[in-house]
């Protein structure tokens, strides 16, 4: 294994600590209407929580998160009086408050199939998955998102262009995803990660997912997950030879075009400022500046340096469909 990847890695015990000091923390609470004011207190929500109580009461986040730091009785009152339309609206209804280190993490229906992070580690313990190398990690109370690489698949591109003097290994990996208060359901999907730049690619196909479960009714999903791992040779295949083909085949459509309409494409494509569509050119210029692939990557390389999870892995979606 390379230094870089053991410097920068975490292992599946490592990722099932960090997810059991979250989840030994964990308290439901149902939130009726004989005790909806107990939990009137913007203070007792995390920002993400706030905002999944505003969705349900239906009252805005950000302008009752300015009130509280300003006139926190008049935030409770604001609460208060959409709970109790709420209450008023739906008669016995209740929801749930998921709390994580004592404070409101989420916010979700009563009626929400609870498939947490700690079972997400049960269903991948035993599975190849468990022997990856983790990599680029987010692990919180709202947001599960790790990718773990098998170091075991390394490949790389047989070409014979000079230009292309940013060429890495690459690896298959896996993109895993899951959320405790509702943000995400859990999935698995099949990707290619670059050693060196560390940025990856998600083909926005449905044949590269690996499994995708919603979290609503209650299921085993042991057996369901175990089969789809059995076809994953036949998907790898099909995920390289797409790599191998978008190394060939010219960007034309994009090279045509004139610079300023080349960022205002990447602008509008990937809704972007002009300072990333002009650092992206760079990027593929850098790369080769000729084949799909090369714009793949100077999109993804983009996007490595992109903190918001959700962003990056928009962008790294968008990657491929800028070509696709």
């Amino acid at each position: 294994m390379s230094d870089f990847l053991k410097n920068y890695s975490k292992t599946f015990s490592d990722i099932a600590e960090d997810v059991k000091n979250i989840t030994d923390t964990r308290e439901d609470v149902v939130i009726t209407k004989d005790n909806y004011r107990e939990w009137s207190d913007a203070s007792l929500y995390t920002g993400e929580g706030l905002r999944s109580l505003g969705a349900r009461l239906k009252f805005p986040y950000d302008f009752v998160k300015d009130i509280y730091n300003s006139n926190p009785k008049l935030s409770e009152e604001i609460i208060n009086d959409r709970a109790e339309q709420f209450f008023s609206r739906e008669g016995n209804a209740s929801y749930l408050n998921r709390t994580f280190n004592g404070m409101v993490e989420g916010v979700v229906s009563s009626s929400y199939n609870k498939f947490d992070d700690d079972k997400v580690i049960d269903l991948l313990e035993g599975t190849s998955i468990e022997g990856l190398n983790f990599r680029n990690n987010i692990i919180t109370p709202s947001r599960f998102h790790v990718r773990g690489i098998d170091l075991n698949s390394r490949f790389s591109l047989d070409t014979d262009d000079s230009n292309v003097n940013r060429k890495s290994d690459m690896f298959f990996a896996y993109f895993i995803d899951n959320s405790m208060t509702g943000l995400s359901s859990f999935r698995v999907t099949l990707a290619i990660y670059r050693q060196v730049c560390t940025n990856g690619m998600i083909v926005g196909k449905e044949k590269f997912t690996v499994a995708r479960y919603v979290h609503t009714g209650a299921k085993d999903y042991r057996n369901d997950f175990v089969e789809a791992l059995s076809f994953l040779e036949d998907k790898k295949e099909d995920l390289k030879a797409l790599v191998r083909t978008l190394d060939i085949e010219k960007a034309d459509k994009f090279n045509e075009m004139r610079e300023d309409y080349k960022k205002k494409f990447l602008r509008t494509s990937l809704g972007i400022g002009e300072k990333p569509s002009e650092k992206i050119l760079e990027l593929y210029g850098m790369y080769g500046g000729k084949t799909k692939w090369q714009l793949i990557q100077a999109v993804t390389e983009y996007a490595r340096d992109v903190k918001d999870i959700n962003r990056r892995e928009f962008l790294e979606t968008r990657a491929y469909n800028l070509v696709a």
